[in-house]
């Protein structure tokens, strides 16, 4: 099984998106400002170092919030509450 890390570079403004905050909840990755280059090299070296000693290992991923059944179920409810409510 592969495993990916995802370093996400974003625009600084965007750094609380809802892409960043996804990222961050799931535990699937790292998000980073735009323009933050040293942020950016200390965090590339840090995990190449990891993996050079054999030590990176995937962070828990919690993506299963995430899928299609899951997005789908949810809007699922909302569409019952809004029926619910128009009755």
């Amino acid at each position: 099984m592969a495993f990916q890390f995802w370093v996400t570079h974003y625009r600084s403004e965007a750094e609380e998106s809802d892409v960043a905050k996804i990222i961050r909840d799931s535990g699937s990755g790292h998000t980073i400002g735009f323009g933050r280059k040293d942020e950016l090299k200390t965090l590339l070296m840090q995990l190449f170092e990891r993996f050079k000693n054999g030590s990176l290992k995937p962070e828990k991923q919690e993506t299963a919030a995430f899928t299609r059944q899951a997005l789908t179920a949810g809007m699922v409810q909302i569409f019952d509450r809004l029926s619910r409510k128009s009755l």
